[in-house]
């Protein structure tokens, strides 16, 4: 019950900073135009999975992003301001 209630916290502070949202949105419709784009070119059918591999790319951008960020601040030393 405690990891759900830590998520819920991080979850929460994530959804409070806009920049994190419009990041999950724009990677993740990019990569999904991509996606199209390549498949459409190559006569492909598009799939389930292209929802699923977008989802998985956009989230792991924002995760990537805000770890990137918080040695930036932490190099910084403002991450106690937070």
């Amino acid at each position: 019950m405690r990891v759900l209630n830590l998520t819920f916290f991080h979850f929460k502070l994530m959804i409070k900073n806009n920049y994190f949202v419009t990041l999950l949105f724009t990677t993740t419709i990019s990569i999904l135009l991509l996606q199209y784009v390549v498949m459409y070119s190559q006569g492909d059918s598009l799939g389930n999975l292209i929802w699923l591999r977008s989802g998985i790319f956009g989230m792991y951008s924002v995760v990537i992003t805000s770890i990137g960020l918080i040695g930036f601040q932490r190099r910084q030393q403002t991450l106690m301001y937070l």
